[in-house]
């Protein structure tokens, strides 16, 4: 028989024992997209990160026979966006086609309701062989040319739940050893900012006379974060906001290296960008947000910011040896210097969203 177990992390004192099990399923489901390269994550950080002051978590877990063969995750946002929960999950493989997903689903959606949200938002990875351009048997996705397969298990389950694309994002990855186009941009790409800006790279917290440039550029890149058909509301973020962050990054055991762009004349934030590592994987870096402002763009400090802190990685981190990143097909700036840099295309991140 089936159990389904709900956890509010926020109101326990530490990570339950089914926690483990949680995280064995995350952990296989990333190794089918990544392989060695695989994001892994541990009990411990589950928990950590369920403490954020940026939402209110859930898990509901589905055990069998005292393994867990099943999970979904709610996400309540408690500063904007309170109209939606945001959800993830997975089922292992040999469980699948049993029912174990739509009760996660059911299970969750009673949840949504009671805490009052009105549209859930899915996130979940695809193998790239889930695109395609052909109308048969595919469904499109919004502003984009590709479609994704019906016959993919994921796409299926969704779709069959009434929930609809919202965004496509890619999924790229970057060899740093060994790879002539990484190293033409390196040598061709300045290393020093433009006159008129200056470039601090750090790892570690954001330093404290950054923290009010820092988080007027995050403010900035959520108002134009590309959101595609998914409702996403603009984040105001305060220097106390950005320590948060940092305070969750390292409770999770991971490392930030961070670049940023200010205009030497005011002081004020011009470009931003951020990679992390985490303590389960030190061979693999993940580019998080990498922005510029509007008004600072054609001096080249996208790629400056990100020259910057792949030089910083191939001289403090030399055992990192790929680095991921995931951008909004419609962001083709961010695109074009991801592809000097030698990323290429490695998987799909599909944005869904479920009004209730």
């Amino acid at each position: 028989m089936i159990d389904l177990r709900w956890f509010e992390p926020a109101a326990l004192d530490a990570a339950p024992p089914e926690f483990e099990g949680m995280a064995e399923l995350r952990n296989a489901h990333s190794r089918l997209f990544d392989g060695d390269f695989a994001s892994l994550t541990t009990a411990r950080k589950i928990f950590a990160g369920a403490q954020s002051p940026e939402f209110r978590s859930f898990f509901c877990l589905a055990v069998e026979g005292g393994s867990v063969i099943g999970w979904a995750g709610l996400d309540f946002p408690l500063r904007e966006n309170l109209s939606l929960a945001i959800s993830f999950g997975s089922v292992a493989p040999e469980h699948r086609r049993r029912g174990v997903g739509t009760a996660l689903l059911d299970a969750s959606l009673d949840r949504v309701r009671a805490e009052g949200r009105t549209e859930v938002q899915f996130w979940g990875r695809l193998p790239l062989e889930a695109l395609t351009i052909s109308p048969e048997g595919s469904l499109p996705l919004p502003e984009t040319s590709l479609r994704v397969r019906l016959d993919d298990p994921s796409v299926s389950f969704l779709t069959r739940h009434g929930a609809t694309p919202g965004i496509c994002e890619r999924e790229s990855a970057v060899d740093l050893q060994g790879n002539p186009t990484l190293d033409q941009f390196m040598t061709t790409t300045p290393a020093a900012a433009p006159e008129g800006y200056t470039l601090t790279t750090f790892a570690g917290p954001v330093p404290k006379g950054l923290l009010g440039p820092v988080a007027d550029l995050l403010s900035s890149f959520s108002a134009d974060l590309p959101s595609g058909e998914l409702e996403w509301e603009e984040e105001v973020w305060t220097p106390e906001r950005v320590q948060e962050m940092d305070a969750q990054t390292t409770a999770r055991g991971i490392t930030p290296v961070t670049s940023v762009v200010l205009e030497a004349s005011t002081g004020r934030g011009a470009a931003y960008s951020r990679v992390t590592r985490q303590e389960q994987t030190p061979h693999r870096a993940d580019q998080g947000i990498t922005m510029v402002l509007k008004e600072h763009r054609g001096h080249g400090l996208g790629a400056l910011v990100k020259r910057a802190n792949t030089e910083f990685i191939l001289r403090e981190w030399p055992e990192v040896r790929r680095i991921y990143t995931d951008n909004a097909d419609q962001n083709t700036h961010m695109l074009r210097i991801n592809e000097a840099m030698g990323f290429r295309r490695s998987g799909v991140a599909l944005g869904w969203k479920l009004p209730l």
